[in-house]
C-alpha cells in the first residue's frame, strides 16, 4: 500500500521567521497567529529569485498515515507530534470509515428531491457527452440547481458522479454500506455471508469482498525531533 508521507523542507528565510527568542514554541508560533519576528519582509513574488532550499527531511507520515500537525522549535531542533499508523494482519474484517472513503462510497448530502433530480440527470447522460462539453454541462447543472453552500460541500461529489455516468455507485448501495459502518466481522467467511444476504449486485458483492482490508490499523503516539540546521532525524 502506498503511504502518504511528506518531507519537511526548510527554505533559506525560515530561520528569520522564528520569534525574537529564536523559538517557535507552539502551534502557529508564540502568539498562535502564524507570524515570526517582526520587521522581516517576505517577497510577495518569487519570479526573479526563489528562496534557496537548505535541507529536506526524511519522509514523515501524514494525513491517513500520520495525521496533521504543526512543528514547534526551540531554535536548535524541530519537534513534530504524530499519530503514526501501521497496518497489521488480522482475521477480522471491518467496514471502516477509511475503507468507505477509499472505496469511493460517499453519501450525497442534499434534499431527497434534489438527489433524485441529480440521479435522473446522471442516468440520462449520453456516453457521447465527454471532455469539455461534459464539463460545461456539469458546471451549468450545478449552477442552476445548487446554492452556494451546496456547491462547496457537494459540488465535487456530484461532478465525480456525473463523470462516471452509469458506472457511479448506486446510492442505495452506498446507504447499505454505511449502515454497516464500523461493523467488525470475525473473519472473511462472515463478511461474505453478510454480503450474500444483502441486495447488492453480484459484481458489487465481489468488489466489496475483495476491497475490505485483511489488516487492522494500529496507532502509536510518536514525537520526532529534527536537527534544525540540516534536517537530520535525531530521534
Amino acid at each position: 500500500m502506498l503511504k502518504k508521507c511528506l518531507p519537511i523542507a526548510l527554505l533559506i528565510f525560515c530561520p528569520f521567521l522564528l520569534s525574537a527568542s529564536g523559538s517557535w514554541s507552539q502551534w502557529r508560533g508564540d502568539e498562535r497567529d502564524g507570524k515570526g519576528s517582526l520587521g522581516i519582509e517576505i517577497s510577495a513574488s518569487w519570479d526573479e529569485r526563489e528562496p534557496e532550499l537548505l535541507w529536506e527531511s526524511d519522509l514523515i507520515p501524514s494525513q491517513d498515515e500520520g495525521g496533521f500537525g504543526s512543528l514547534v522549535s526551540d531554535g536548535e531542533r524541530a519537534y513534530l507530534s504524530l499519530v503514526w499508523h501501521r497496518d497489521e494482519p488480522t482475521e477480522t474484517r471491518t467496514i471502516s470509515s477509511l475503507f468507505l472513503r477509499k472505496f469511493g462510497a460517499r453519501r450525497v448530502n442534499l434534499p431527497p428531491e434534489l438527489v433524485a433530480k441529480a440521479e435522473k440527470a446522471r442516468l440520462a447522460l449520453s456516453p457521447r457527452l465527454r471532455g469539455a462539453s461534459l464539463d460545461e454541462w456539469i458546471e451549468k447543472w450545478i449552477d442552476e440547481n445548487l446554492d452556494q453552500r451546496q456547491k462547496m460541500t457537494q459540488g465535487s461529489l456530484l461532478t465525480s458522479r456525473f463523470k462516471k455516468g452509469k458506472l457511479a455507485f448506486n446510492l442505495t448501495d452506498v446507504d447499505l454500506l454505511f449502515s454497516a459502518k464500523d461493523r467488525v466481522f470475525p473473519n472473511q467467511d462472515a463478511l461474505d455471508q453478510w454480503l450474500a444476504e444483502q441486495p447488492f449486485s453480484l459484481g458489487m458483492k465481489e468488489k466489496i469482498s475483495e476491497a475490505v482490508p485483511h489488516t487492522k490499523r494500529v496507532a502509536d503516539d510518536v514525537v520526532v525531533a529534527l536537527d534544525l540546521s540540516n534536517g537530520t532525524t535525531l530521534w
